[in-house]
């Protein structure tokens, strides 16, 4: 055999070997595939990391007044926070929002939807409650509705659907700013609400396999175990580029009314969504620390809630006034729509012992939150019994 025949037969044996090494490989993954399909398909929707309880160190608990340095959170395998299942025993609410009910930096006993559960619970009704928490940092009304459309049906008993939301709808108009575009513009808003969600609602191919799937809970489970994105010298240099800014005292307006006007939709249409659900719907308006005249210390721990831009940033008066019209949409579109409002930001006081920053509770902070929602819910609750049984005894 000649030299030249030697190389070709080389080069033959080598494409046949990652011939069948490719074959190989893809019939195992189809294999694996269909194992997959057999054992752990996905068929239901998720916001958070199902089957999680993590304990987390928090650096900046120094920074910030009244949260610990450690806390603990979990997830059960149904997809949201509670002591407890939503259950046809039970009296289902689904508590919906972003990270305000979520309540970062706080451990699940500490947080307002898990406290509003245990004085529910103690309230003398002749049933017991679950507060489901499926609240999700950063989440606006857009995904929301999301959220509503596509969880509540999952879940038993549903019978009350609470809603905080606003803060970060008003976030959408700072930190894009002259990039702003509304929700319903936004192409990837769906995928974004759900962690988990059943391989048909990909569109590509690849993103409907169970492999896809799965990789992307891998990928989110590790999310969700990192370290909190601030560390205390993060924190040092925003509260430094914050206080050294220009401060403005008005908003884009052009931005704004835009950003109304899709928040105003978004609200309109989980109103409908509720209705057509048959599900008592309670929205809240957002509360915030910002007011007009902060002192140095709590402009510093409400420095990470507004983007600096070329140096310049807004003023607390501003920001302040900013949430307020977000807010006042939300009461008007309940009025119309006919959804009970619990006016939290009228409520609770603009100070420390409710927020650790310029929106999140510290532990103080949640107890009054549940307190004010249970009263509120306390009452509403007993009215809808009370004409429940009138329209029975009829």
């Amino acid at each position: 055999m000649t030299v030249r025949e030697k190389g070709i037969s080389k080069t033959r044996d080598r494409l046949v070997n990652l011939s069948v090494m490719l074959v190989s490989t893809i019939i195992c993954l189809i294999l694996l595939e269909i194992v997959l399909r057999w054992i752990a398909p996905h068929q239901l929707y998720s916001s958070q990391v199902p089957s999680v309880s993590i304990e987390k160190k928090q650096d900046v608990a120094g920074f910030f007044p009244g949260i610990d340095s450690v806390i603990r959170f979990s997830v059960n395998e149904k997809g949201y926070r509670s002591p407890s299942y939503f259950d046809q025993d039970r009296y289902g609410i689904l508590a919906i929002g972003g990270s305000t009910t979520y309540c970062i930096g706080l451990s699940d006993e500490d947080t307002w939807p898990w406290r509003l559960e245990g004085l529910l619970n103690k309230s003398g009704f002749n049933e017991k409650f679950t507060v489901g928490n499926v609240g999700v940092p950063a989440f606006n009304a857009g995904s929301h509705w999301h959220q509503l459309n596509q969880l509540e049906p999952q879940f038993e008993n549903i019978k009350m659907v609470l809603m905080l939301v606003g803060v970060n709808d008003f976030a959408r108009v700072l930190f894009l700013n002259d990039k702003y575009f509304p929700t319903s513009e936004d192409t990837h808003l769906y995928n974004r609400t759900f962690v988990r969600l059943p391989r048909e609602g990909k569109s590509k191919w690849y993103q409907r396999t169970e492999l896809f799937m799965h990789l992307r809970d891998v990928r989110h489970a590790y999310q969700s175990t990192r370290s909190q994105r601030y560390t205390p010298e993060r924190l040092e240099n925003l509260l430094s580029d914050y206080l050294a800014a220009q401060k403005k005292d008005s908003l884009p307006a052009e931005h704004m009314a835009k950003a109304l006007v899709d928040y105003e939709n978004n609200l309109r249409n989980i109103a409908k969504l509720a209705r057509e659900r048959k599900v008592q719907m309670v929205w809240m308006t957002q509360p915030t620390l910002w007011y007009k005249g902060m002192g140095e210390f709590e402009e510093g721990i409400s420095s990470m809630g507004a983007p600096v831009i070329d140096g310049i940033a807004y003023s607390p008066g501003a920001l302040a006034h900013g949430m307020e019209l977000f807010n006042d949409k939300l009461t008007e579109v309940a009025q119309n729509e006919g959804v009970y409002v619990i006016d939290l930001a009228r409520i609770l006081p603009k100070d420390t012992t409710v927020f650790y920053d310029w929106c999140h509770y510290n532990k103080s902070g949640a107890v009054k939150v549940a307190e004010v929602v249970h009263r509120e819910l306390e009452t509403l609750i007993s009215g809808n019994q009370a004409l429940l049984k009138n329209k029975t005894d009829d």
